[in-house]
């Protein structure tokens, strides 16, 4: 049987939990992208930064628990952005960073992660929701095709 999970706003408790998740995305992307990621030489992410995201007032952390554990994660992120001679005003949140323990994966826990921000979103008036993903990242993508995002912009890079 497949235990439940909950969804919740993270807290200063999770700091520890969530520090340690980050860091599993930080490898991930190291391994894939060794020229644009790099071994931080101090502790990262520090706690004092997961601790500002959680404090907010535009940003906030949703976590999900799982059999007494932090499983999973998003941050997020509050831009207003004013109105220009080409755009209108917006407001956006951006998934800034997500995670799921790979033990806990396909479950459906990113997937609620990502309905929590949604509905946070929603609250903060939102207009919209915007995230980055690397190329390489092919179960994110599906995750977030599956939530409904779409491709809006496409970044080449090129080393030299």
């Amino acid at each position: 049987m497949i235990a439940p999970f909950t969804i919740r706003i993270a807290t200063a408790a999770d700091v520890e939990s969530l520090c340690q998740l980050w860091k599993s995305v930080d490898d991930l992307h190291r391994a894939a992208l060794p020229a644009l990621f790099q071994t931080p030489s101090a502790v990262w992410p520090a706690p004092e930064i997961v601790e500002a995201l959680i404090a907010g007032p535009d940003s906030a952390i949703s976590v999900a628990k799982g059999e007494g554990a932090v499983i999973g994660f998003v941050t997020r992120l509050l831009h207003r952005r004013a109105e220009t001679p080409i755009r209108p005003a917006r407001i956006l949140l951006e998934i800034d960073n997500m995670a799921v323990d790979p033990a806990q994966r396909r479950r459906g826990v990113g997937q609620a992660l990502m309905a929590a921000a949604k509905d946070w979103a929603k609250g903060q008036s939102a207009d919209g929701m915007d995230l980055n993903l690397y190329a390489f990242n092919h179960p994110a993508a599906r995750l977030y095709e599956k939530c409904g995002f779409t491709p809006a912009l496409h970044r080449l890079t090129k080393e030299i």
